[in-house]
């Protein structure tokens, strides 16, 4: 794993979320997951006085819905988001949810998500990010 720190977080959080801006599709989708992640990480470095990742207990990856946790973000960006792959639709048993944590799975290899699903967790994660931007400038 390699650790960083939380200036480094910070700014890959700006990049990310820039760079998603710029682009379409599923490649603005992962850089805005990332981006959130990132941002979500440089916060608890900084809540918990921590300068690298390395000095988390628990890391909790790419579980957005943990660090949400964790943080203690208000209310209304809080909640168990999944989603359904496309490709599961019509399969008989029933249609497996995926945990948000594997969002960015599905985007970087490019398999399709629900339109409906997607649709929900881009505007969750475009959330998080306006409260992380206007975190950041406490």
């Amino acid at each position: 794993m390699i650790h960083s720190g939380f200036n480094e977080l910070k700014k890959a959080y700006r990049l990310h979320r820039d760079a998603s801006l710029e682009t379409k599709g599923i490649s603005s989708c992962l850089l805005l997951f990332y981006a959130v992640e990132c941002g979500l990480k440089s916060l608890y470095l900084r809540r918990n006085n921590f300068r690298t990742t390395k000095q988390i207990i628990k890391n909790h990856g790419h579980d957005l819905n943990q660090w949400i946790k964790v943080l203690r973000l208000p209310a209304y960006l809080c909640g168990r988001h999944s989603f359904c792959l496309e490709r599961d639709r019509n399969k008989k048993g029933g249609v497996k949810k995926e945990s948000i944590q594997n969002a960015h799975q599905a985007w970087r290899y490019g398999v399709t998500m629900e339109s409906g699903d997607e649709i929900k967790i881009l505007q969750w994660l475009k959330s998080i990010s306006q409260w992380i931007s206007e975190e950041s400038v406490k």
